[in-house]
């Protein structure tokens, strides 16, 4: 007795272990007012299977019955229904209801009916989101499994279409919630509202509960509570919450990843090169699993967004320090020597026959001095800046608060002007220069006059001087502006 009782416990454990580990079944919806649908449609069914999945079915007996049981279950796959029930065109009803009101449009419909005079199919099949409309004569066993196959396959294939418009759906999203958060707390509500909205699309009528934190060298902060946790708020170690969630915690800090038990799970958000977020979430049950892969693409999505944005602060950083040194040359210039007193003039003064201002003469000749760095006592790095428009000046004051000497649009043009001049002065007419190789009129105009003052700087004192600007002309120096220095 003892053995064979042993025997069957073995047994039953092991038949327990391997029902755990079939997939879970579909969903099927029967929607009808004879009862003896229900059981027809079930016996005929009973060994169905698709892709190893098996039936689960669920039953209701009118409209307002199959409308309540789908707003429970919105991953039911099928739905059978028949035409007249409560009323000669309450199925019809029911397929707008679910259409429109629950906004579920994965789920596959199949009408069927006893009465096919009350609703002519061709009209039925125009007018209704449908996928079949049968005779109940019409389903024999064999019909019925044809019919299921297709609708199971083009269910699974519109899912699988909705779920990947909800990835690029929250990959997009997570731009504007990183562009508008400006502290970790803001970006944890935000994060942690955009998950539970997610869910609740998913889940409807579910009531959600949560809690976003950020743990730093063992000091965690919880940034937003939501629900019958909103109690958590004042946690301040892994070891003030219930066991349970901080066993999930722990996992997802250890492994770095997102961790889903049953009716609960923590999203794991690296946070740039700072601590990470975590996002707990629980309050469904156990047979309506979400779709975890939107969620997990909108925090990935995040995370490089996040990574991205400290980058740019890194390199806004760098560029206001460099722009800083530049407008300090500006205002400290080094001691006029004869040579570079040569070359402000000669760069005024072509600047006047080129077209410019006088007062854009003027100060194309205050920044001449940038065609060497070195004189400046400025890194070559400076050059790393080149030409900042007024777009890249606005994302840098973004990340920082640009300096009072640094906002005037005045000294901000001044600036690039020296830029200008400093990264493009090596450049030839005939495209042999550096660093880009740009030829003709692609290099700036502050650039090749510069260019061809320096030039006269160096070279007008030599007796050869004409001849050797004949040679630089064309390939060193712009021929328009050479002819200038000629008639000068």
């Amino acid at each position: 007795m003892s053995d064979s009782s042993e025997l069957f416990l073995f047994d039953d454990d092991d038949d327990i272990e391997s029902l755990s580990s079939e997939p879970s079944p579909w969903k099927v919806l029967i929607v009808d007012d004879d009862s003896e649908m229900h059981t027809v449609t079930k016996l005929v069914l009973n060994n169905f299977s698709y892709q190893q999945r098996k039936l689960s079915f669920i039953d209701a007996y009118n409209a307002a019955e199959a409308f309540e049981l789908l707003r429970q279950h919105a991953d039911v796959a099928i739905a059978l229904v028949d035409v007249v029930m409560e009323s000669d065109d309450a199925g019809l009803k029911l397929i707008d209801d679910i259409r429109e009101r629950l906004n579920n449009h994965d789920i596959r419909l199949i009408l069927r009916t006893g009465q096919p005079g009350l609703a002519p199919i061709r009209e039925v099949i125009r007018r209704y989101d449908v996928s079949d409309y049968k005779n109940k004569t019409e389903l024999s066993d064999v019909n019925l499994d044809t019919l299921m196959c297709a609708s199971l396959r083009a269910y699974q294939e519109i899912s699988e279409l909705h779920l990947q418009q909800n990835n690029l759906r929250a990959a997009i999203h997570s731009s504007s919630v990183v562009a508008n958060c400006h502290d970790e707390q803001h970006l944890a509500s935000s994060v942690y509202q955009e998950i539970t909205k997610q869910l609740t699309k998913q889940l409807p009528h579910q009531a959600l509960s949560g809690f976003a934190l950020a743990l730093c060298h063992r000091q965690l902060r919880v940034l937003h509570s939501q629900g019958t946790l909103a109690e958590l708020q004042d946690c301040r170690q892994l070891e003030d919450f219930p066991q349970l969630i901080q066993a999930m915690l722990r996992q997802a800090l250890e492994q770095r990843e997102h961790v889903h038990q049953q009716g609960k799970s923590v999203f794991y958000l690296a946070n740039g090169q700072l601590h990470p977020l975590l996002f707990y979430v629980e309050g469904w049950q156990e047979n309506q699993a979400p779709q975890f892969e939107p969620l997990e693409l909108y925090i990935q999505a995040t995370a490089i967004r996040m990574e991205n944005r400290l980058l740019q602060r890194q390199l806004a950083y760098g560029q206001l320090q460099l722009l800083d040194m530049v407008y300090q040359a500006i205002q400290q210039p080094p001691a006029s020597d004869e040579h570079l007193h040569i070359v402000q003039q000669q760069t005024q003064q072509l600047a006047v026959q080129a077209g410019l201002s006088s007062e854009e003469a003027e100060q194309l000749s205050q920044v001449a001095a940038f065609y060497d760095l070195s004189q400046l006592g400025l890194p070559d790095v400076v050059l790393n800046c080149s030409l900042l428009s007024a777009e890249r000046w606005k994302c840098i004051a973004e990340h920082y608060a640009l300096p009072e000497h640094l906002k005037s649009s005045a000294v901000q043009q001044q600036i690039n002007n020296a830029l200008i001049v400093a990264y493009q002065y090596r450049e030839n007419w005939d495209g042999s220069g550096l660093p880009l190789g740009l030829a003709g009129d692609t290099i700036h105009l502050y650039a090749r006059i510069v260019a061809l003052a320096v030039f006269y700087a160096e070279h007008a004192h030599q007796a050869n001087f004409t001849q050797q600007l004949q040679q630089a002309t064309g390939q060193r120096i712009d021929p328009q502006l050479a002819t200038f220095l000629v008639k000068h």
